[in-house]
């Protein structure tokens, strides 16, 4: 660990020094078996395969707490090759827990849909929108209650095509699908989650949107 940030240190609740110089096995977070995974797709990426550097762990934060973390890593080069990585750490524990609740009840979901900073939007298979939370309805620049029942593909800008694509592909496969976006200088990171009905098919849809505006820019910054 050459570097942490503070929210890094409120987060798992090591302090700075404590990390500073030390392996990821020795600091504790993470298992072997987790680390494994880690760098075995970090490998991949170095070797020059295709693949998105990001992986989802259930890790135990000092005070014993368990929590989920999405790691996104990213590789910094000089000259070409590889001399580093960034790892970026959020906590998605509300957003696991929203997900469990979609599956299990709708009003519970209904219920956590505006206690998540995510944006969150609910969707039928042909794309009208069953539910949503304030912070979509300000993404999409309208009140909640004028958008429900509309068609979801009449307000998305002309110029973000494959957002329906990808939504058929998760109603088709019932695999849920996570992809980053940049709109008008605003980089969001999605996951369009499937949710089944009475036949075990997928009869609607959630996606979940994240601003990682500022974490672009950060990241931006850090290789340059």
């Amino acid at each position: 660990v050459i570097e942490v940030n503070e929210a890094t240190r409120r987060m798992y609740g090591w302090s700075r020094e404590e990390v500073l110089g030390k392996n990821l096995s020795d600091i504790g977070v993470l298992t072997l078996g987790q680390l494994k995974s880690l760098y075995e797709t970090v490998g991949f990426a170095v070797a020059g395969q295709p693949t998105p550097i990001v992986n989802q762990f259930d890790v135990m934060c000092r005070d014993g707490d368990i929590i989920c973390v999405e790691t996104s890593t990213r590789i910094l080069r000089k000259n070409g090759k590889p001399i580093g990585f960034f790892h970026t750490d959020r906590d998605i524990t509300e957003r696991k827990r929203m997900e469990e609740a979609l599956k299990e009840s709708e009003e519970t979901a209904r219920a956590l849909l505006n206690a998540t900073t995510d944006a969150v939007l609910m969707l039928d298979v042909k794309g009208h929108i069953l539910d949503l939370n304030r912070a979509y309805a300000r993404l999409l620049g309208r009140h909640m209650n004028k958008l429900k029942g509309l068609l979801f593909w009449e307000l998305v800008p002309t110029d973000l095509p494959e957002y329906k694509n990808y939504v058929n592909r998760v109603i088709q496969t019932g695999k849920s699908m996570r992809f980053e976006k940049e709109y008008r200088g605003m980089w969001t990171d999605n996951v369009i989650y499937p949710l089944l009905g009475a036949r075990q098919t997928v009869s609607r849809v959630a996606i979940f949107s994240h601003d990682i505006t500022k974490l672009k820019k950060a990241e931006e910054e850090l290789i340059q």
